[in-house]
């Protein structure tokens, strides 16, 4: 699943997505979000996640849980908080992975989906700017509910 961007015939941007499990729960799983350099800025990465989300809640919102990784910084996680945010949808980060950002420790955990903590899109901010500053730039996921 995914969305495609044209200006004037030239593809500008896209998402992927897909319908995967983890540890038997389904949940959506936001891939990739990509728009070319020129286009930055201009909101329409917004835009993109959007209209991925609304053709998912076309498809009666099953499973209610989307996902993305953050490996990208501040720009991805303020496009994603503000998409989220405008449908109305809270957060949730592995457990682990919030101990680890916060603790800036280097430990090898396994990511379990049964123990999800909920945050606040504020912390979300918080934990990227502890994760860039920290000793360790940790890739980790939020997961997004209604």
């Amino acid at each position: 699943m995914g969305i495609f961007l044209f200006d004037e015939g030239k593809l500008i941007g896209y998402t992927e997505a897909n319908y995967t499990k983890e540890s038997k729960i389904n949940i959506l799983y936001i891939i990739h979000v990509y728009l070319d350099e020129e286009y930055r800025g201009k909101k329409l990465c917004n835009e993109l996640l959007k209209r991925t989300i609304i053709k998912h809640e076309q498809n009666k919102g099953k499973p209610n849980l989307i996902k993305i990784t953050y490996a990208e910084g501040m720009t991805m996680l303020k496009c994603s908080l503000r998409t989220f945010k405008e449908l109305d949808y809270k957060i949730k980060i592995y457990q682990n992975q919030y101990d680890q950002i916060i603790s800036n420790k280097n430990f090898d955990t396994e990511e379990d989906i049964k123990k999800l903590k909920n945050i606040s899109y504020k912390k979300a901010i918080e934990i990227e700017e502890k994760n860039i500053s920290g000793k360790y730039d940790i890739w980790y996921s939020l997961f997004f509910y209604k």
